[in-house]
């Protein structure tokens, strides 16, 4: 037998729902848009500038979808916690940029240096998970003002 409350708990706020769905597509928009940019030394800062906001995209989508599941779900009450963790979804999102980063160019890397790319794509998928733990965690949490 399938229990369905967790999932009528989930679905009770699709709000969040659509909300990280558009989040996370311009997540991938903006890490489409920073690769490029990384790569070519004139606009290098500004592609780490845009990999961090889609960090901070990332880390804002986790959060609104594991709300779904805490007890301060509704999406008013929401929102505003994309604002109030801005300290550590910045943190979290320099995480993630840098084990973004750590990834793409971890598995490009020729094959004669293997022990470079295992490094490299260790630590950058490390890092992705540490943002989002991040996202999670803040998420499970009430803020005390």
């Amino acid at each position: 037998m399938i229990r369905t409350e967790p999932m009528t708990k989930v679905f009770k706020h699709w709000q969040s729902l659509a909300i990280g769905a558009i989040l996370l597509a311009l997540n991938i928009y903006l890490v489409t848009a920073a690769s490029s940019m990384i790569s070519d030394a004139t606009t290098a800062i500004q592609g780490w500038a845009v990999l961090i906001v889609a960090g901070y995209a990332f880390i804002a989508a986790l959060y609104l979808a594991t709300t779904t599941i805490s007890e301060h779900s509704p999406l008013p009450q929401v929102l505003p916690g994309i604002l109030d963790h801005s300290k550590l979804f910045i943190v979290g999102a320099v995480l993630y940029a840098i084990g973004y980063f750590l990834i793409s160019s971890g598995a490009i890397l020729p094959t004669n240096q293997i022990i470079a790319q295992v490094f490299a794509l260790i630590v950058g998928a490390g890092l992705v998970l540490v943002s989002a733990i991040v996202a999670i965690s803040a998420a499970l949490t009430r803020l005390t003002k």
